[in-house]
């Protein structure tokens, strides 16, 4: 098992990984989202600074639980899990977008060992 850290924003170079890859694959996942039906739930952000619906969706995609996925997806075989761990609680928006994603992408993701999103996990559109 290898370990990687991300922090919100995260524009590292991980594993010679360039940051530009990453970020087509959260504008890939934020796509997919969207085309699922997702509609972003904006009062999980904290920052007041953001004036604009598009900045407050920006940075609810680059929540580092995000981030790790999208990093996770682009270096892992199609059928391998991939393992989350926090040292905060996943917010709202991330938990409801990530068991979609894990349907999306037909991957299983674990987050803290006590979320388990499958692609048999069954999602409602957000109307």
């Amino acid at each position: 098992m290898v370990i990687h850290t991300f922090n919100v924003n995260d524009q590292s170079n991980k594993l010679g990984r360039n940051p530009q890859d990453i970020e087509k694959k959260l504008d890939e996942m934020k796509s997919k989202l969207e085309l699922h039906g997702h509609k972003f739930d904006r009062s999980w952000v904290t920052r007041s600074d953001l004036t604009s619906e598009e900045e407050e969706i920006h940075h609810l995609c680059h929540h580092s639980e995000k981030i790790a996925l999208a990093f996770g997806l682009l270096i892992t075989p199609p059928n391998e899990k991939i393992i989350l761990a926090k040292n905060l609680r996943i917010c709202g928006e991330c938990h409801v977008s990530t068991k979609i994603l894990s349907q999306i992408y037909s991957r299983e993701f674990i987050i803290n060992r006590s979320d388990h999103f499958t692609k048999d996990d069954h999602f409602t559109k957000q109307v």
